[in-house]
């Protein structure tokens, strides 16, 4: 009988520590990250390591134009951008990534993918200032993404701050290793403000543009 106790406490304990990591260790597939110079290493960073430890292959795209985005987008289970932004549209370098009206060159537009072609892509992010506006010409990029089969996608509606953004990814990320994008949502909007401040936490929670099922996982 104490030997039987003994045992069922092993392998209790054997339980414990290998189901988080069972449980982070779910996710498959590439995950881009696309930032701009030094001061957004950071959100690069922290989704390398998040993500690795949700077991995705992370690729560091450092100041790339928008030639592979569609490709990438068609591809990838996470997308992550953390560049400069204009209404509707993320900046890569002096190309775009729109919702609609591209040109196929210096301004590549979602819409131009066929429906279905992102039904992989878990989330897109996109941090630049503007982008989640949306307007006639280049539409509303986040929706045009989820029309093509993404889980879901998200931009913002102001001028984004650098620091704002780094903090906001590192909390969103850690969450999401084994929550909801909702309560990933929830988590990065209430450290956000705790470490930086009402307005922070105000600018990154009250001006999203959000589309799709953030009710999903993205593990």
């Amino acid at each position: 009988m104490k030997k039987e106790k003994i045992l069922r406490k092993i392998i209790i304990i054997f339980m414990v520590c290998i189901l988080p990591t069972t449980q982070v260790y779910a996710g498959s597939g590439t995950v881009y990250v696309h930032w701009l110079d030094d001061i957004r290493w950071q959100t690069y960073n922290d989704t390398d390591n998040y993500a690795y430890q949700m077991g995705y292959y992370v690729v560091s795209c450092e100041n790339w134009d928008n030639t592979d985005i569609l490709n990438q987008l068609a591809s990838a289970k996470i997308i992550v951008c953390h560049t400069h932004g204009k209404h509707g549209r993320q900046q890569f370098q002096d190309t775009y990534l729109s919702g609609k009206h591209g040109n196929g060159e210096d301004v590549k537009a979602v819409d131009s993918l066929p429906n279905g072609s992102l039904n992989q892509l878990k989330i897109a992010i996109f941090y630049g200032c503007n982008t989640g506006n949306t307007n006639s010409v280049y539409g509303n990029l986040p929706q045009e993404v989820v029309n093509k089969g993404a889980q879901a996608a998200v931009a913002w509606k102001i001028q984004t701050k650098v620091n704002e953004v780094n903090e906001w990814n590192k909390y969103f990320f850690s969450k999401a290793r084994n929550d909801t994008i909702v309560e990933s949502y929830i988590h990065a909007d209430y450290w956000t403000r705790e470490r930086l401040g009402e307005d922070a936490g105000n600018n990154m929670q009250f001006n999203r543009t959000e589309a799709g099922n953030i009710y999903g996982t993205i593990y």
